[in-house]
């Protein structure tokens, strides 16, 4: 039987993140799942790493591609499991046995859900809490946050193989194509949702980085128009994008630690907890 769940890390000379994330994927009690890592040609040992733990991946390669989404197309292509999920260098799974919990509820989804999704813990650069994100699709489904309707944080989904063998991530998009993935994925049908935390991860990614900060609000503001939603919560948007635009000429102009220091007292400013300091 093919396993009920597939697991694809996307890296790029991360060997300094990668371990820990293999480590939390192997140690897992569930037996039905596979783990593949797809390298991007990296050069900074990754494939000294991935070689040391062969035996125990279900399939790697290494080889030069076109950024993450294209890595993710690759990985969706070799997968054999009924459910896809993407977990990223540096995260890693919560605890031992999240995939077997996440697998008794993907059990008996029907056949028009194409994805679910559980909790996700996103941690600071050092380490602290900064929130526990996704709770149940009623409580999420209205909202926008980030200028882009609110969707589960990408590191807790999981969508069937067959629809992203279908469609395929958007390379035309560099950050955001998991946003259109999302939106393509539910549009008949309502995502599940999972009642469990199933990964940890760390603030850090591009998406996420004060320097690109504006160019990734460039890419929703497109994809928005693109889906029909470009006039909707427009205040918003047009608010999202001038702090965009402000994060990446504070971290251009008076350097990124700096940046990261301003964005972490905004954030306590309006009660959020700190992320990068």
């Amino acid at each position: 039987m093919p396993p009920k769940v597939t697991i694809i890390t996307a890296v790029y000379n991360g060997g300094s993140l990668l371990e820990e994330t293999i480590q939390s994927v192997i140690d897992q009690s569930s037996d039905d799942m596979e783990f593949l890592v797809i390298d991007g040609g990296s050069t900074d040992g990754t494939v000294d790493i991935l070689r040391r733990y062969a035996a125990v991946l279900d399939l790697w390669v290494s080889e030069p591609d076109q950024g993450i989404y294209d890595a993710f197309n690759k990985g969706v292509a070799l997968a054999k499991g009924e459910w896809v999920m993407f977990l990223g260098a540096g995260d890693r799974l919560f605890d031992r046995d999240c995939i077997r919990r996440a697998v008794e509820e993907l059990e008996p989804a029907g056949d028009g859900v194409q994805l679910a999704y559980g909790r996700v813990i996103t941690m600071g650069t050092g380490g602290s809490l900064v929130q526990e994100e996704n709770g149940p699709w009623s409580s999420m489904c209205d909202k926008w946050r980030g200028g882009r309707r609110l969707m589960p944080h990408h590191q807790g989904i999981f969508e069937r193989r067959s629809f992203l063998a279908q469609r395929p991530f958007d390379m035309n998009y560099k950050v955001v194509a998991d946003y259109k993935s999302f939106m393509q994925a539910i549009a008949h049908c309502p995502p599940l949702y999972i009642d469990c935390v199933i990964t940890r991860v760390f603030v850090g990614g591009v998406s996420t980085a004060p320097r690109s900060s504006f160019f990734a609000s460039r890419e929703i503001r497109r994809l928005n128009r693109e889906l029909g939603l470009g006039r909707d919560h427009l205040p918003h948007q047009l608010f999202f994008g001038l702090k965009s635009a402000v994060k990446t000429f504070l971290s251009v102009v008076i350097s990124t630690p700096m940046a990261m220091r301003l964005i972490d007292a905004y954030r306590k400013l309006t009660g959020r907890r700190k992320m990068w300091t």
